[in-house]
């Protein structure tokens, strides 16, 4: 996977206005706020959250269909990025 690398809100607005993602990986928690308020800009259904004190009803009502717990398991985010990649090229 070609990845792009964003530490706050700002540098993933501007990450995610760029160019069209198959998936985005977002943290909850960011130095510059809510990382969820990035879901306007980011597709939720290509979306994995992730966070040390998962909301899954929230994510929910977002339209978040992917989450993982702190600390990520990788094959996990593995896994869940491939299916997430495959439906992308797929649609």
């Amino acid at each position: 996977f070609e990845v792009a690398r964003a530490i706050s809100l700002a540098e993933a607005r501007l990450q995610l206005a760029g160019a069209p993602f198959h998936a985005t990986l977002l943290d909850v928690r960011l130095p510059d706020g809510d990382g969820l308020s990035l879901l306007a800009s980011a597709r939720p259904t290509r979306t994995v959250v992730i966070s040390a004190t998962p909301d899954e009803a929230r994510y929910a009502r977002l339209g978040v269909l992917h989450h993982l717990p702190k600390p990520v398991e990788l094959q996990a985010l593995e896994r869940l990025v491939r299916e997430i990649a495959a439906d992308a090229n797929a649609a």
